[in-house]
């Protein structure tokens, strides 16, 4: 299963800003399938009466997970499927172009 390629298509097509994930099981590289996709803002300082921006996604039968145009900033990502999860922060997103994000999950 390691040699197979999966085809994403244009996904991403006829938007400024875009989002472009994989989420793949690390021991198999199998795509996991209906994985939860988590991205939060990360506000600068403020004052608190600024509610952070809060997009989520599910991964499709290739394992594949967009989120188009996405408001300009810093954001955390945290992806969950069963037992198995993964997060990361500081990801500039919303300028133009497509941002790809391959993730492997460990069990």
């Amino acid at each position: 299963m390691r040699d197979a390629i999966s085809w994403v298509g244009p996904r991403c097509a006829g938007v400024q800003s875009c989002v472009l994930g994989r989420v793949t099981a690390s021991e198999t590289a199998r795509p996991l399938v209906r994985a939860a996709i988590f991205l939060e803002q990360q506000l600068e300082g403020g004052d608190g009466e600024v509610e952070p921006v809060r997009l989520s996604a599910l991964t499709d039968e290739d394992g594949v997970f967009t989120v188009q145009d996405p408001p300009p900033g810093h954001y955390r990502i945290a992806i969950y499927k069963e037992a198995r999860h993964a997060e990361v922060r500081g990801i500039v997103l919303g300028g133009q172009g497509t941002t790809l994000v391959p993730v492997s999950l460990a069990p």
